[in-house]
C-alpha cells in the first residue's frame, strides 16, 4: 500500500512538473489603459490563445506616474510594452533589456494643427505653442521631427500635455501632439473635419520609425525563448480574431476598461473609452485604423534593423552604444 502511495504521489508531482500554467505563467505590463490599441492582446486572451500555447498570461496597466522600465528591472512584470526611442536610451545607459516583438513597423504621431490659425508649413511653427505628452520620453521623436526641418527648440514654446486634446481644442496651443489612431479621431469627432487641419505625419520623416514594442530583461528572454516565441504567436492571432470580428473585440474593449476604471479618475477623457456613444466611436475608429496599419500576413513581430538605425540615428547613437542583434535578438 506504501507503494501505491508513494507511486501515486510520483505520479501527480510529475503532472505537476509539465503543467503549462506552472511553467509559461508571466505578467505583461502594458503602456496604457484599456483601448482598442490592445485589442490583440485582449482577443487572444479572450479566445484562449495564450492558453492553448500553454501561456497562463496576466495583463495589467500602469499607474500615471510608473516608469515602466522601473517596473521591469524590479522583476513586477516579466514584459513590458514600452516607447522604441526610450528603450534605445534606457538600454544604451547599461540596461540589459531586449526588444522580443514588435507588431507594428512605422510610427502613428501626428502633429495637428488648425488651418485657421495660419499654419500651413513647418516654417509656420515658428515662436508658436506646441503641445508635446509631458514624458520627455514621448517627446523624442516630436523633437527629432522638429529639428530635421530645420526648427530649434528655441523657435517654439512646448507645453507639456496629458492625455487629452481639451488645450488644443479650446485654442490653449497651436499644434498638438496625436496619435492617428486615437487623439485625431477625437479632433475630427469633436467636429473638425480633415480639411479644417494641418497635418504633419512624423512617418514622412521617419519612415522606419516605430511606437511601442515588447520588452524583457534579457534573462527572461534567455531562459523563455519557446515561451517568447509562443507569445508573439499567440498576440498576432489575437489582432487576426479582432479583425475578423471588430464587434466582439470591440465588447471585450468595454468590458476591460470597465473592470479598470476604479484605477483612474473619471475627470478626464477617459470616461469616453467606457460609456458613450462618442468613446465608442473612437475605438471603432482606432481599431479600423490597426486593420490597415497592422498587417497580420508574414508578420513575424520582429524588429527590422532598418528601424533600429533610424532610432540609433534619433538618438544619436552608434554601434559602440548598441548593437542590433544585442537589442533585438534573433532565435537561434
Amino acid at each position: 500500500m506504501k507503494l501505491k502511495n508513494f507511486l501515486i504521489l510520483g505520479l501527480l508531482l510529475s503532472l505537476c512538473w509539465i503543467c503549462p500554467a506552472q511553467q509559461g505563467s508571466y505578467k505583461l505590463r502594458l503602456c496604457w489603459i484599456p483601448q482598442a490599441q490592445f485589442a490583440g492582446f485582449f482577443m487572444a486572451e479572450e479566445e484562449g490563445f495564450y492558453a492553448q500555447e500553454g501561456l497562463q498570461l496576466e495583463i495589467s496597466y500602469p499607474p500615471r506616474n510608473e516608469e515602466m522600465f522601473d517596473t521591469l528591472m524590479a522583476e513586477d512584470a516579466d514584459f513590458v510594452m514600452e516607447w522604441f526611442l526610450y528603450a534605445l536610451e534606457f538600454k544604451a545607459k547599461g540596461n540589459d533589456i531586449v526588444n522580443v516583438a514588435q507588431f507594428q513597423h512605422h510610427t502613428e504621431e501626428l502633429l495637428v494643427a488648425k488651418k485657421s490659425s495660419g499654419i500651413q508649413t513647418i516654417k509656420d511653427l515658428k515662436g508658436r505653442n506646441i503641445g508635446i505628452w509631458f514624458s520627455p520620453q514621448l517627446q523624442f521623436s516630436f523633437k527629432a521631427f522638429l529639428k530635421r526641418n530645420e526648427m530649434n527648440e528655441d523657435d517654439y514654446r512646448v507645453y507639456p500635455i496629458l492625455d487629452n486634446i481639451s488645450l488644443f481644442l479650446n485654442g490653449g496651443v497651436d499644434v498638438v501632439s496625436v496619435m492617428s489612431f486615437n487623439e485625431y479621431n477625437q479632433i475630427l469627432f469633436s467636429g473638425y473635419n480633415p480639411d479644417e487641419l494641418t497635418i504633419f505625419p512624423l512617418k514622412e520623416e521617419f519612415p522606419h520609425l516605430v511606437l511601442e514594442g515588447i520588452y524583457c530583461r534579457r534573462e527572461t528572454w534567455e531562459k523563455n525563448k519557446r515561451d517568447v516565441i509562443a507569445l508573439r504567436r499567440a498576440t498576432l492571432k489575437g489582432w487576426e480574431a479582432a479583425f475578423k470580428n471588430p464587434e466582439k473585440a470591440l465588447q471585450v474593449i468595454k468590458r476591460k476598461c470597465d473592470e479598470t476604471a476604479a484605477l483612474h479618475n473619471s475627470s478626464s477623457n477617459r470616461q469616453i473609452y467606457r460609456e458613450c456613444s462618442f468613446g465608442y466611436a473612437v475605438q471603432k475608429a482606432m481599431l479600423e485604423n490597426f486593420k490597415k496599419n497592422l498587417p497580420i500576413e508574414g508578420n513575424d513581430a520582429l524588429m527590422k534593423k532598418e528601424t533600429f538605425q533610424e532610432g540609433m540615428n534619433i538618438m544619436g547613437l552608434d554601434e559602440s552604444d548598441i548593437l542590433f542583434e544585442d537589442f533585438a535578438p534573433r532565435s537561434e
